[in-house]
């Protein structure tokens, strides 16, 4: 009887065995597609990114200057350009982690795909907020910024505004307010790998 119960135990150990390996095998199947298709979609990322710069490239001024602080007698709205069907408000310059990307005039799921966004506010107030997908074509790498890494958003006047990271934090997810509070005058942000944080990145006029 005891042996019985030992060959029946056998049995089932190798029976646990065999599916505790198929399903490491799927999961670690699962993990290479995904992180395949994050490879795709961050290469088509840089691709549309690349393409909507060189056609702004064409339109923007071909020399820069300092953009100015808005007052009373300035406007804060944002002039635009349309490229391909879509608004685009300027470029945005990160040398620390190599980019150089347009931005698109307000936020939608389809384009960020495409460009980071205007997530709110204006360069001419100090207010503006990008946001970008964690694509590594776009903004998946802010987390390497530090205090005194330098970032320029160029506007499709060609007027440049010169910017000093000051601070990164991590940001909940869903923390809206928490996003939008503070004294900044330039906001850069990206939800993380699981989308339940955010990291950003917080800059003053240089």
């Amino acid at each position: 009887m005891a042996e019985g119960n030992t060959k029946k135990s056998k049995k089932i150990g190798r029976i646990v065995g065999m599916v505790l390996t198929v399903v490491g095998l799927a999961c670690f199947v699962a993990a290479g597609g995904l992180a395949g298709f994050n490879w795709n979609e961050s290469n088509m990322a840089g691709t549309q990114s690349a393409l909507a710069l060189d056609t702004m490239t064409t339109q923007l001024p071909s020399s820069e200057s300092d953009g100015v602080v808005s007052s009373d007698a300035i406007s804060t709205e944002m002039p635009m350009v349309l490229i391909d069907g879509r608004f685009y408000v300027g470029r945005i310059d990160v040398p620390r982690i190599g980019i150089s990307l347009p931005v698109l005039a307000e936020w939608t799921d389809d384009g960020a795909n495409i460009a980071p966004c205007r997530y709110k506010g204006s360069a001419y107030d100090g207010s503006l907020i990008i946001a970008g997908h964690n694509f590594a074509s776009h903004f998946g790498n802010l987390g390497q910024l530090s205090d005194g890494d330098t970032v320029t958003f160029v506007d499709v006047n060609g007027q440049a505004f010169h910017y000093t990271v000051l601070t990164a934090e991590t940001v909940d997810g869903y923390d809206l307010r928490g996003m939008e509070a503070g004294d900044w005058d330039l906001t850069l942000f990206t939800c993380n790998f699981s989308g339940a944080e955010r990291t950003t990145i917080r800059c003053i006029r240089a």
